[in-house]
């Protein structure tokens, strides 16, 4: 799946539209890769700070992010459903450097 948003800030987010506050322990628990380093400021920037208001632009955001990511996983699995009759040349044609997964597929130009 394509991966255009930020997984573990989206977390984070979803937490605050319920939660007032969170500790760094929390938010350490949610965080990954680059905000791992970053737990103090998040702390500091986002309790006392999200208000209602605050909360309510966040689940306007979140809904059409979450829309399109089903959006993305029903193509997914209709492009994996029309692959099944070419595995072979879908499999060959990664063999190529520098051409894998949907690279391949578009490749095949499968109609």
């Amino acid at each position: 799946m394509a991966r255009f948003w930020d997984r573990e800030l989206t977390r984070i987010y979803r937490v605050f539209i319920t939660s007032d506050e969170l500790s760094a322990d929390e938010i350490a628990e949610m965080a990954r890769g680059k905000l791992k380093k970053k737990v103090n400021q998040l702390v500091e920037a986002l309790n006392g700070n999200v208000t209602d208001h605050h909360r309510f632009l966040l689940k306007q955001h979140l809904g059409p992010i979450d829309f399109l990511v089903e959006e993305i996983k029903e193509f997914d699995k209709e492009i994996q459903w029309r692959l099944v009759p070419y595995e072979k040349e879908f499999k060959d044609i990664q063999s190529v450097t520098g051409i894998k997964g949907v690279s391949a597929g578009h490749c095949l130009e499968i109609k």
